[in-house]
């Protein structure tokens, strides 16, 4: 039996000098593996770091962890062995992880950031000012169109007018014109020469409201000749009346008032032999309606040629406004949609290269919007 305190066979196994030599180098040879497998595990963390990509990086609006990559080491330059260099390797592991984390690659997303604003402020300007010279620009064509609308349909307005109250007037020439015929028929009758008289009035304010055209005055002063249709059915200067038919249709008509009036006075034994009555029947009857209907075609006429011009001038103001319109719509506002949609296109790409976190970040708007 072997004794403890003089050792053991197990001992003098280990008392040999090649022994110890043996198994130095073999635990050297483990530490040098371990070393191996740590600095892997650092390089592989270093490359997945490194692999992200910033968003935006041209405009510096987002810092990608490049720029924390580069502040900190995070393999170390010596291959020392020691226990102290592994556990500040570690150590800066930990707080490069965290500072990662907690940068969200460089924003939050809340923060005050500089996004570019003198970019998007000159955009914004532009698109103010060009908003503001196409408003301006259609307010002043339209206003401009609007004005000059009103004023010819208001002057097409005033001719329907006065067409409508030559008609009114001719018509109340026949009604007294009839009544004249009946004057032998009715002795003194108060209604019938009431009605004759509300006839008279309403023919004078009809006469005396309609305004002398150009076309009009020749006939109406006797300046245009004879109006019959019928220019066999003329007075000869021989005639009794051929002076007062010279003298224009305002005269007839003046000289119809009074004959009406005298005939209502007259006795009805002397009507059919009086003068006034002669009148009526030369004059009264047929010339003086021609004169009023061919005055009412003149009316007509004036009417239908403002009808026209308003027509034309509302047509060329649409027209004039649909041009300003597709001017303003191809200088000024079809650029700029396409500037949007090439922008938008590039937001949507750079998007496509940014991790998901970022990607799906939210974003404050007021952080945004703020100056």
């Amino acid at each position: 039996m072997v004794s403890l305190e003089s050792g053991s066979e197990r001992d003098n196994l280990f008392e040999s000098t090649d022994g110890d030599d043996d198994n130095n180098t073999h635990h050297e040879h483990l530490n040098d593996f371990d070393d191996r497998r740590k600095r892997y595990e650092k390089n592989q963390t270093k490359i997945q770091v490194n692999e992200r990509r910033p968003l935006m990086d041209s405009i510096g609006v987002l810092s990608s962890t490049t720029t924390l990559n580069s502040s900190k080491n995070i393999i170390p330059d010596n291959g020392n062995n020691s226990n102290n260099n592994n556990k500040n390797s570690e150590k800066s592991d930990r707080d490069n992880s965290d500072e990662i984390n907690n940068k969200k690659y460089g924003w939050d997303g809340k923060s005050k950031r500089n996004l570019n604003k003198k970019s998007l402020k000159s955009v914004l300007i532009r698109l103010h000012l060009s908003y503001s010279f196409a408003i301006i620009l259609l307010f002043g064509f339209i206003s401009m169109g609007l004005w000059i609308s009103f004023s010819v349909v208001y002057e097409n307005s005033q001719s329907g007018i006065i067409l409508g109250t030559s008609c009114g007037r001719s018509l109340n020439g026949r009604d007294i014109n009839f009544y004249a015929s009946e004057l032998l028929n009715f002795d003194n009758d108060f209604q019938f020469n009431q009605s004759i008289i509300n006839a008279i009035e309403q023919l004078q304010l009809n006469h005396q409201s309609l305004p002398y055209l150009e076309e009009v005055r020749p006939l109406m002063e006797g300046t245009y000749g004879c109006w019959e249709l019928d220019q066999s059915k003329c007075l000869k200067e021989d005639s009794i009346y051929y002076n007062d038919v010279n003298l224009g249709l305002d005269w007839i008509v003046e000289s119809f008032f009074r004959k009406i009036l005298n005939l209502i006075n007259t006795d009805q034994s002397l009507l059919s032999t009086s003068e006034d009555y002669q009148w009526l029947k030369a004059i009264g009857s047929e010339l003086f309606l021609i004169g009023l209907d061919t005055v009412t075609f003149k009316y007509f006429l004036h009417y239908q040629r403002l009808q026209e011009w308003a027509t034309m001038v509302l047509t060329s103001i649409l027209a004039v406004n649909c041009v300003i319109l597709l001017i303003i719509y191809m200088a000024l506002f079809r650029p700029f949609m396409n500037h949007l949609r090439i922008q938008h296109i590039h937001t949507l790409a750079l998007l496509r290269l940014a991790p998901d976190d970022i990607r799906y970040m939210e974003i404050s708007d007021k952080a945004i919007d703020e100056d």
